[in-house]
């Protein structure tokens, strides 16, 4: 392309320094100096007019050097317009964005149970707790009063009493339990495979009688087996209560 257009402008130059001398040559061989004369300069083609007529021969010459040259030009201006065009349509690569989509998850629905602690049985009955463990009764019998927790699946009534004896302390908040919490005191029983609640709260079997002890009860129920064996349901109510006389004093006597 650069070629063609090279060889064009040559040719224009050419055809217009060609049309200069044809002028010149067409001119009178000799001029006088009472001919009036109009030099005129003709700075396209370089030529140097004499006359009016070489004159005007000199401008027909130029029109048509101008009129070639404007044909160069545009020619020129076609083909770099082509060039460009093309250059502009090249295919460039698509940058595909992708979408981000953010999933929003609903979290699991958590375990929750309700928990409490009392040893109200003993309130009417101080006569016959051992004189040391009376500090320990609070005074309207309630250890723990009722609070809910939340608790992974699968665990048991005694993970929650344990649990709830660690991060509680009593109603009366009691220099006993301020720093450890309630105390709380269990033996395994291998015969039994379960586990077996000896005192809460400093309060144990026997204390209160010879039939007195811990058991518990789960929404309104006693379990007839170690509180290690029942596993928790959501939403279940477990209440661990201190009997006197083998449950016959809580409304569910031990057969």
């Amino acid at each position: 392309m650069k070629k063609t257009i090279a060889l064009l402008l040559t040719f224009a130059v050419f055809f217009s320094f060609a049309a200069c001398r044809k002028d010149n040559a067409s001119a009178p061989a000799t001029m006088t100096t009472s001919t009036a004369t109009e030099k005129v300069y003709a700075a396209t083609t370089n030529c140097l007019v004499t006359d009016e007529a070489t004159a005007a021969q000199s401008v027909s010459a130029k029109e048509k050097t101008t009129l070639f040259s404007k044909v160069i030009t545009t020619v020129a201006t076609t083909l770099k317009l082509t060039a460009t065009t093309a250059k502009s349509t090249t295919s460039v690569p698509i940058t595909t964005v992708r979408e981000t989509t953010t999933v929003t998850t609903t979290a699991e629905e958590k375990n929750i149970c309700t928990i409490s602690i009392n040893c109200t049985q003993i309130i009417n009955n101080k006569n016959k707790l051992k004189a040391e463990k009376a500090a320990f009764v609070p005074d309207n019998g309630e250890i723990l009063k009722a609070v809910t927790v939340e608790f992974n699946e699968g665990e048991t009534a005694f993970d929650i009493l344990k649990r709830v004896c660690s991060e509680y302390t009593c109603n009366d908040n009691c220099r006993y339990c301020q720093d450890t919490g309630i105390q709380l005191e269990y033996e395994f029983t291998p015969g039994y495979n379960n586990y077996y609640i000896e005192g809460i709260h400093q309060i144990y079997e026997k204390d209160c009688g010879s039939k007195s002890g811990w058991m518990y009860e789960v929404n309104g129920t006693f379990p007839n087996y170690g509180c290690s064996s029942y596993t928790v349901e959501n939403g279940d109510i477990i209440e661990f209560v201190y009997t006197l006389n083998l449950g016959e004093d809580i409304g569910t006597p031990i057969n």
